[in-house]
């Protein structure tokens, strides 16, 4: 038996070492209007972005790669795809193949909170961002007018 255990909080910085480390290894710094490819990462939450299924290969592959160095390897079963377009027949949604791995394609994800979608409709997250501020409010509501606070 080797390594840490999990949820000691050893292992969740000794995780984002490995995989700052992967990550940084790919390389794919600045803005995607310049790029075919883009890596969002936070804490074990990552996004690629690219433009075309090709440039989605490459940087997943480079990715699979960089992690398998660090000890690190991809859960097929929580990573998903999402293709965006203008023209909502090339939006289809199916199962993308690289590699050994089916990737399931999704309408829709979260990603640090915010819900994306491939209609790209911003009023669907302001709506719901307001849902859950408005929620917040009225739960804390009896704290907030609490004489003991």
């Amino acid at each position: 038996m080797s390594g840490v255990k999990q949820g000691d909080s050893l292992s969740a910085t000794l995780f984002n070492i490995a995989l700052n480390s992967a990550i940084k290894s790919l390389n794919v710094r600045g803005n995607i209007l310049y790029k075919l490819t883009q890596c969002l990462a936070y804490a074990d939450d990552i996004a690629l972005i690219a433009r075309n299924k090709e440039s989605l290969e490459e940087i997943f592959n480079k990715l699979e790669t960089s992690s398998k160095v660090t000890g690190l390897q991809i859960n097929e079963k929580q990573t998903k795809y999402l293709k965006m377009s203008a023209s909502e027949t090339r939006r289809g949604i199916q199962t993308l193949k690289i590699n050994d791995y089916n990737l399931k394609g999704d309408g829709e994800f979260t990603y640090l909170g915010v819900n994306i979608n491939n209609s790209s409709n911003i009023s669907e997250e302001i709506n719901t961002r307001l849902m859950k501020g408005n929620k917040a409010y009225y739960a804390n509501i009896p704290l907030l007018k609490s004489t003991l606070v």
